[in-house]
């Protein structure tokens, strides 16, 4: 995504979280583990192809056709020029068996572009010199017809991509307004050439914010057990992997804080990472996690809770007992400290400036996140 898009998209976003509806899954817990190094300050896609040793990455936006590589303490160790490409908005990056990299310029904010590409290189790791020349796999959408088409319809957007069976299978990133909360599982061969998808699928993430039930990134598994989908707070995990049904049956995984996440990538079957972007501060990190946290658990399910008054401008009041955390955070994903008075279930909110916020509770090692607006 682009950054200079974030703050006002993420406004708009917000209007539109049901208050009252929240998606209940289990906590992952990532842990921090080094600071990207300042060229990769818009990580938004992450592969590793040594099991972790290193990692490589690339920025979004920024016009450079460069993919980078990391070790596992963010120091930058290689850049590597893509020298026959464009870097429009360079949006999620994944592998073949053979070590071949395809990096996906089809980022499409706007919902009007008509020059999607995914660009393949070979593995850079076995090549000595620092500029690879690309092949090019260009390609339109199946079910766009309208370059943008209208509101309910921008469902056209992508940042999440995996190879699989000789196909890159890619997953849409929503844009609907009103938000319908379904992404789309497209399909194209993995070869160069001009194609138009193949619509293979769509599942529902989930209703109410577009911010946390749009899908920001994918990785599989390298036994091919464990599909995972990206988002800012939050997960969604398809396991067993089912070939023929890719999407079906998710399991939501929730994440104790949120910002701008982007890349992922597993480096064994269990161990997941994951980086953000940089914004105004915040993130531009690399996180680890292991899916061995997560039990089994039912798929997707929506529960209630109340937050009340809710605009307010004063106090809220959270009808539930046993809470173990209550984080706040602003519109840019900076953790705002106001002391939870348990005994009378409420929150003084009134030295908060006027605005959207994202309220996260955790009950029962599980964590549920609420729009709180401040008038």
């Amino acid at each position: 995504m682009r950054n200079n898009n974030f703050s006002i998209a993420f406004l708009f976003m917000l209007i539109q979280f049901s208050s009252s509806e929240i998606l209940n899954g289990q906590n992952l817990q990532f842990r921090t583990v080094c600071k990207l190094p300042p060229e990769l300050k818009e990580s938004s896609g992450l592969i590793s192809n040594n099991h972790g040793a290193t990692f490589w990455s690339h920025n979004d936006s920024d016009g450079k056709k460069i993919i980078y590589e990391i070790d596992s303490t963010c120091k930058l160790l290689r850049q590597v020029f893509i020298k026959n490409a464009n870097s429009i908005d360079w949006e999620d990056i994944t592998q073949d068996p053979s070590g071949n990299m395809y990096i996906g310029d089809f980022g499409n904010n706007n919902i009007n572009r008509k020059d999607l590409t995914i660009y393949k290189i070979p593995n850079p790791s076995l090549i000595v010199e620092d500029t690879i020349i690309a092949e090019s796999i260009h390609f339109t959408y199946l079910n766009q017809f309208d370059f943008p088409p209208a509101n309910d319809q921008k469902n056209f957007d992508m940042e999440a991509m995996i190879w699989y069976r000789d196909s890159l299978h890619l997953f849409s990133k929503n844009r609907t307004t009103p938000f319908s909360g379904y992404t789309y599982h497209h399909v194209l061969p993995d070869k160069p050439g001009q194609y138009q998808t193949i619509l293979r699928d769509s599942v529902v993430t989930g209703l109410g914010s577009m911010f946390q039930n749009w899908v920001t990134g994918a990785a599989l598994s390298p036994n091919d057990d464990k599909l995972m989908f990206l988002s800012y707070d939050r997960g969604w995990l398809f396991a067993p992997f089912d070939p023929e049904h890719m999407i079906q049956n998710p399991r939501l995984v929730t994440f104790s804080n949120f910002s701008q996440t982007e890349g992922i990538c597993f480096t064994s079957n269990n161990d997941l990472w994951i980086t953000d972007e940089l914004q105004s501060g915040i993130g531009g990190k690399l996180y680890h996690a292991n899916l061995s946290q997560i039990i089994a658990t039912n798929n997707l399910n929506f529960t209630s809770f109340q937050i009340y008054p809710n605009p307010s401008s004063n106090y809220i009041y959270i009808n539930e007992n046993n809470i173990q955390q209550i984080k706040l955070f602003s519109y840019n994903g900076l953790e705002i400290n106001l002391p939870f008075e348990s005994i009378d279930h409420r929150m003084d909110i009134s030295t908060l400036i006027n605005g959207f916020y994202i309220l996260k509770l955790q009950k029962n090692n599980t964590w549920y996140s609420f729009k709180l607006i401040k008038t």
